[in-house]
């Protein structure tokens, strides 16, 4: 091979990966760091067990092999599948793009800024499954474009007939390419082939199809073993096919779609996706994909196709059908799935960027390359990295020091809860306490799942709250904590006494039965808690560790309510409020709380600045729920506090004897809640 063939086809995409490999593994987690499911991954990939629909049995297989290294903790190891996945999206990008006919030169600079955008970087550093998502979507990319090369050579749809089956393990949202592929393969073929030929190789392709989708057969093999985590317990026909299509998820790819009319939020995440594609991939995208596309449509029809319908499938369709609303939470959902989409721009703009600048020498695109590459790595890694990123471990740690021996612990949000199945599931870590997921609790195969896997406890639904009064009766004997993460019903059988970052929860008919003797409750946060991170909500970038910083804080505000109700304790509660107002400082409700607490007293000197500056983060949260399209119950609750707010400003200058600003007041909690009249 000559070297210049050398050079293009091997030391290039090895720089490519090596880079790739290299900078995802220097900014991985040194433990399980919060992001989605990855506690789950963990837990999954360690016992080899099934994890949630569609189960992920490719994914499962891979994260089991990486989990036998003897490197580190069972999270790190896990997280080399990511790592591995991530560098070998951006090798395949830069061969996809040769098969293209797109230079050398410009394919390496393309793959180099998709190694350091940063979504391709995010989920290439955490354990999850998107990372190899990338990877099977340009292998099959790879795969189809290199068979079209030799037009009378048909093996190559069964070879990627077989790869989409099995890939579906790592992820189903890689079908949603097989429209391109056949579109494609129909515009190409039909000329040159009778329909009885088409019908044998159609015909064929599926046995490969399905031969490679029997990977999902591994689901029901291994329930039927009873693994310490048996996700809908697939053992039999209609269990599997439950899970294969998420009918547990009501086939959506979050729950929260559900709340709004089918495409009711398409314009507004369809705008997101494409701010997301312009500050990912640099805005100079869109108008070099575009040209790609026209310069694509003049000279190669049957590329055009496959690229622009893979597109729309995996972007404005899949957009469709997710229907998410614009929120932090919902946002974090939808981004990873926003990388199919934008692998197809990233080659449409390659393709055009290759024709405007074909005339430019070679040597001139080193500079370009570094210079970009440079500030994509300086401006992103301290935005992206997880490398000291400690804060799901630590949290659980943390409550782990909170409860005793014995007890039972009830979580509800996906990173919280994965955390504990990480650290007790994979790495052994407080056995002794069962945690239980409050959503599934009421579930007949995680009931039966806990029972074998030893929890002593009496468990069933948690949806109301005579479904938490049953559960504490029938747990009478053991300390029962929840998280800040769960909703708690109000009962009035139930008192919740927070503990850190905990609540202990009693029936109060059987409190002293179930409390003995108890001692004082210890300054968990100032004595006992590790605090690892910058513990501000605004001096994070993304969502999942401002959500643990949340229960901090939701935490601390629990602990001022309860202190506030003595009157000798009010300084400390404050104390409290004002911890909670140093977690986030544009929540209203610390301020409202400090701002009350001197109206009790009647220090309004004190009390007015903390009340003005409620009702200006009121106001902008209530701003903010327009924008997100949050649910009615939602919005409700922010105008009534809102409301509260501004009424007792009123109050505030009524006693300062003002009378104008105290009617400009009252009138504008008027306007907001006019019902109230």
């Amino acid at each position: 091979m000559p070297v210049k063939d050398k050079i293009r086809f091997f030391w290039c995409p090895a720089a490519l990966f090596i880079f790739g490999f290299g900078l995802y593994l220097f900014s991985s987690g040194p433990a399980v760091a919060p992001y989605r499911d990855m506690g789950e991954m963990v837990a999954v990939g360690h016992t080899l067990g099934i994890a949630h629909p569609p189960g992920y049995p490719a994914y499962t297989l891979l994260a089991k092999s990486a989990s036998l290294l003897p490197l580190a903790n069972p999270s790190y190891r896990i997280n080399l599948v990511s790592v591995v996945g991530g560098a070998g999206a951006g090798m395949l990008l830069y061969l996809f793009l040769l098969e293209l006919e797109v230079s050398s030169a410009v394919a390496f600079l393309a793959a180099t800024l998709w190694l350091a955008a940063n979504g391709a970087w995010i989920v290439s550093i955490v354990t999850e499954m998107y990372s190899f998502n990338m990877v099977s979507g340009l292998l099959l990319l790879w795969f189809w474009q290199k068979y079209l090369q030799t037009k009378n050579d048909l093996r190559g749809v069964n070879l990627v007939s077989f790869l989409f089956g099995l890939l579906m393990g790592v992820r189903l949202d890689v079908v949603l390419l097989a429209p391109a592929f056949a579109g494609q393969f129909l515009y190409t073929k039909y000329k040159f082939l009778t329909f009885a030929q088409i019908f044998r190789i159609l015909v064929k392709s599926f046995f490969f199809f399905c031969l490679g989708a029997s990977i999902f057969l591994y689901l029901p093999v291994r329930s039927a073993r009873a693994p310490f985590l048996n996700w809908n317990k697939p053992d039999n026909l209609n269990r599997l096919w439950s899970s294969i299509t998420r009918k547990t998820h009501g086939g959506t790819l979050d729950l929260l779609s559900k709340e709004y009319k089918p495409g009711e939020l398409f314009w507004t995440d369809f705008k997101i996706y494409l701010a997301d594609a312009g500050r990912q991939l640099r805005w100079a995208v869109f108008p070099l994909a575009i040209y790609g596309a026209l310069l694509l449509y003049r000279s190669k029809k049957p590329a055009f196709f496959l690229i622009v319908l893979g597109w729309l499938m995996s972007g404005p369709y899949f957009i469709y059908k997710a229907n998410m609303p614009p929120n932090p939470h919902a946002l974090a959902v939808l981004e990873p799935f926003f990388l199919l989409p934008n692998i197809f721009l990233v080659t449409l703009s390659a393709l055009g960027a290759d024709v405007l600048f074909k005339d430019v020498r070679v040597l001139l695109w080193l500079p370009i390359m570094a210079i970009i590459a440079a500030v994509n790595l300086g401006l992103r890694c301290a935005e992206v990295s997880k490398r000291e990123n400690y804060f799901g471990y630590d949290y659980a740690k943390n409550i782990f020091k909170t409860v005793p021996p014995r007890s039972i612990l009830i979580m509800q949000k996906d990173v919280q809860l994965f955390t504990f199945w990480a650290l007790q599931y994979a790495q052994k870590m407080r056995l002794d306490t069962g945690v239980v997921a409050k959503g599934l609790s009421g579930s007949p195969w995680y009931v039966e799942m806990r029972a074998q896997d030893g929890l002593d406890a009496n468990l069933g639904p948690l949806r109301s709250a005579s479904d938490f009064e049953q559960f504490l009766n029938l747990n009478r004997l053991k300390q029962v904590y929840i998280g800040w993460d769960a909703d708690l019903y109000p009962s009035p059988l139930v008192e919740q006494v927070p503990v850190g970052l905990v609540s202990r929860l009693m029936l109060k008919t059987l409190r002293n039965v179930t409390a003995p003797g108890q001692a004082p409750t210890p300054n968990f946060y100032r004595d006992f808690y590790i605090y690892r991170g910058i513990f501000n909500e605004q001096s994070q970038r993304e969502f999942f560790s401002t959500d643990i910083i949340e229960d901090y804080r939701k935490g601390r505000m629990a602990q001022g309510i309860e202190l506030d109700k003595v009157p000798q304790k009010k300084e400390e509660a404050r104390k409290q409020w004002r911890a909670c107002a140093a977690l986030n400082s544009e929540n209203p409700v610390a301020y409202y709380r400090i701002a009350f607490s001197y109206l009790e007293e009647n220090k309004l000197d004190l009390a007015l600045p903390e009340f003005l500056r409620a009702e200006e983060l009121y106001e902008k949260t209530y701003r903010l729920t327009q924008e997100y399209h949050s649910l009615p119950s939602v919005v409700s609750n922010i105008k009534t506090e809102w409301v509260e707010c501004l009424v007792n400003i009123g109050v505030m200058y009524e006693r300062l004897g003002d009378g104008k600003a105290s009617e400009s007041s009252y009138l504008k909690a008027l306007d907001i809640l006019p019902g109230e009249r």
